[in-house]
């Protein structure tokens, strides 16, 4: 799966993960979509679980919420461009 997980890091603009434990094919998915500069946002787990997604988030992934977050981690606004680079959004 190595192979598989570096093709879908390098692949997206922003990974979104929903589910998976510390030591698994998601979190090196995460950290090498990290280390390609794509976004890595989140769904939280419960806090008892052996979850990546409450460690990312812990380390400066985006907590998802609602899908308006993600939306707004990859500066989409309905009747705009799908993917603006940094350089492009309005502060």
């Amino acid at each position: 799966f190595p192979i598989r997980n570096r093709i879908i890091a390098g692949a997206c603009r922003c990974l979104l993960v929903t589910q998976g434990k510390k030591m698994s094919g998601t979190s090196i998915t995460a950290g090498l979509a990290a280390d390609y500069g794509a976004d890595v946002c989140c769904v939280p787990a419960r806090a008892d679980e052996d979850s990546v997604c409450n460690e990312l988030i812990s380390t400066g992934a985006y907590l998802v919420e609602t899908v308006k977050d993600i939306f707004e981690t990859i500066y989409f606004h309905p009747g705009e461009e799908v993917f603006k680079n940094e350089k492009n959004v309005k502060e």
